[in-house]
C-alpha cells in the first residue's frame, strides 16, 4: 500500500510539472527571515560542591532577494544576508565556602551577498516544491566578552571571511499567481573561511534536513499572470 501511494504522489507531481506557475520573464522580489532561540542549564556534582552551567542563545536571520525568470519555473538572482545573534554562558560553581560565577559573552554580526537558482515544480493549483542552489560569501565579525566574579575579564574582536555553498529545499504555496509563501530548509552546506592571511582555512560541511531551522519566506512575482 505505501508503494502504490507512492507511485501516486509521483506519478501526481510528474502531470501537474507540466502547468507552470512562474512564467518566463517574472521578475521575483522576496525573501526569508528566520529565528532561533535555545536555552539549556546543566548541574554537575553533588551539594554542598555543584557547578551550574546555563546556555542561552539566539540568532536572527534576513535574506531579501532578487531573480528573473528565464524560464518557466527557473529563477536566477542575487541574495543578501543579515545576521545577527548572540550566545551567553554562565557558570556558577559553589562549594560549602566559596562561590564563582564566570559569564562568556559571545555576539555574532554578518553581511553576505550571494548568487542563486531555483527550479519550482508545481502540483495542484496552489502548491509547488522547489530546490535552489545558492553560492556566495559572508563577512562576519565575532565579539567575545569574559567576566568573572573573581575580577578577571577580556574582550576579543575577530573577523572572518566565508564561503558558503547550499542546497536547500521547500514548498511554497501561491494564494495568488504572483504571491508565494514558503517554507525552506538547507539540505547540504560546505563552508569556507579564514579568520586572516596568516591563519589557515577551516572547513565544515553538513547533510541532512535540519527540522530546527526552517526558514519563513514570501516572494511576489511581478508580471506573472
Amino acid at each position: 500500500m505505501k508503494k502504490f501511494l507512492l507511485g501516486v504522489l509521483a506519478f501526481q507531481l510528474f502531470a501537474f510539472a507540466a502547468n507552470a506557475q512562474i512564467e518566463k520573464g517574472s521578475i521575483m522580489l522576496g525573501g526569508n527571515v528566520n529565528f532561533n532561540s535555545s536555552n539549556s542549564e546543566h548541574l554537575l556534582g553533588m551539594l554542598p560542591n555543584v557547578t551550574a552551567t546555563n546556555y542561552d542563545s539566539n540568532e536572527f536571520l534576513f535574506n531579501p532577494r532578487f531573480g528573473y525568470s528565464l524560464g518557466n519555473n527557473w529563477v536566477i538572482g542575487t541574495v543578501l544576508s543579515f545576521t545577527t545573534g548572540q550566545t551567553t554562558r554562565k557558570t556558577v560553581s559553589s562549594t560549602s565556602s566559596s562561590s564563582t560565577i564566570e559569564e562568556n559573552i559571545v555576539e555574532s554580526d554578518a553581511f553576505g551577498a550571494s548568487l542563486f537558482a531555483r527550479k519550482y515544480l508545481p502540483f495542484g493549483d496552489k502548491f509547488s516544491v522547489f530546490g535552489e542552489l545558492i553560492s556566495g560569501a559572508n563577512w562576519r565579525t565575532v565579539n567575545s566578552l569574559y567576566n568573572s566574579s573573581q575580577g578577571s575579564s577580556s574582550e576579543n574582536e575577530t573577523k572572518y571571511t566565508e564561503y558558503t555553498t547550499s542546497l536547500s529545499a521547500g514548498l511554497a504555496y501561491f494564494p495568488k499567481n504572483w504571491l508565494a509563501l514558503e517554507l525552506s530548509s538547507n539540505l547540504v552546506t560546505f563552508t569556507t573561511g579564514e579568520q586572516n592571511q596568516s591563519s589557515p582555512n577551516y572547513n565544515s560541511f553538513s547533510f541532512g534536513l535540519n527540522t530546527s531551522s526552517i526558514n519563513l519566506g514570501v516572494s511576489f512575482f511581478l508580471n506573472n499572470k
